[in-house]
Protein backbone atom coordinates (compact mmCIF):
# COMPACT_ATOMS: atom_id res chain seq x y z
CA UNK A 1 0.00 0.00 0.00
CA UNK A 2 1.41 3.62 -1.57
CA UNK A 3 1.25 5.41 2.12
CA UNK A 4 1.36 9.29 1.66
CA UNK A 5 1.28 12.14 3.95
CA UNK A 6 -1.91 14.84 3.34
CA UNK A 7 0.82 17.43 2.85
CA UNK A 8 2.54 15.89 0.56
CA UNK A 9 -0.52 15.07 -1.79
CA UNK A 10 -1.94 18.28 -1.17
CA UNK A 11 1.50 20.62 -1.14
CA UNK A 12 2.98 23.02 1.54
CA UNK A 13 0.35 25.52 0.95
CA UNK A 14 -1.96 24.14 3.96
CA UNK A 15 -2.59 26.62 6.63
CA UNK A 16 -6.04 26.89 8.14
CA UNK A 17 -7.27 23.82 6.01
CA UNK A 18 -9.22 21.35 7.83
CA UNK A 19 -10.35 18.00 6.73
CA UNK A 20 -13.52 16.61 7.10
CA UNK A 21 -14.63 12.98 7.67
CA UNK A 22 -17.94 11.53 7.17
CA UNK A 23 -19.46 8.84 10.13
CA UNK A 24 -20.83 6.25 8.10
CA UNK A 25 -22.68 4.67 11.09
CA UNK A 26 -22.48 0.91 11.74
CA UNK A 27 -21.19 -0.96 8.90
CA UNK A 28 -21.74 -4.71 8.01
CA UNK A 29 -18.85 -7.01 9.00
CA UNK A 30 -17.05 -8.56 6.02
CA UNK A 31 -18.01 -12.05 7.00
CA UNK A 32 -21.63 -11.40 6.80
CA UNK A 33 -21.54 -9.98 3.33
CA UNK A 34 -19.02 -12.73 2.85
CA UNK A 35 -21.45 -15.43 3.86
CA UNK A 36 -24.62 -13.52 2.24
CA UNK A 37 -22.85 -13.80 -0.92
CA UNK A 38 -22.17 -17.44 -0.72
CA UNK A 39 -25.23 -18.72 0.79
CA UNK A 40 -27.44 -16.64 -2.01
CA UNK A 41 -25.45 -18.46 -4.57
CA UNK A 42 -26.72 -21.95 -3.51
CA UNK A 43 -29.54 -21.22 -2.04
CA UNK A 44 -30.81 -19.79 -5.49
CA UNK A 45 -28.68 -22.96 -6.95
CA UNK A 46 -31.08 -25.28 -5.12
CA UNK A 47 -34.22 -23.29 -5.62
CA UNK A 48 -33.50 -23.89 -9.76
CA UNK A 49 -33.09 -27.37 -8.80
CA UNK A 50 -36.09 -27.64 -7.39
CA UNK A 51 -38.35 -25.75 -9.36
CA UNK A 52 -36.58 -25.39 -11.87
CA UNK A 53 -38.39 -28.45 -14.22
CA UNK A 54 -41.74 -27.15 -13.32
CA UNK A 55 -40.88 -23.72 -14.66
CA UNK A 56 -40.01 -25.39 -17.84
CA UNK A 57 -43.26 -27.78 -17.70
CA UNK A 58 -45.80 -24.46 -17.22
CA UNK A 59 -43.93 -23.00 -20.02
CA UNK A 60 -43.97 -25.60 -22.35
CA UNK A 61 -47.45 -26.51 -21.58
CA UNK A 62 -48.54 -22.28 -21.90
CA UNK A 63 -46.71 -22.77 -25.36
CA UNK A 64 -48.51 -25.87 -26.54
CA UNK A 65 -51.88 -24.57 -25.47
CA UNK A 66 -52.48 -26.89 -22.34
CA UNK A 67 -52.12 -24.96 -19.99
Amino acid sequence: MDEKRLSDVLGSDTDGWELQVKDLGPQVSWKTVFVVEYVSCWLFLCYWVILGPWVILVIELAIRGGY
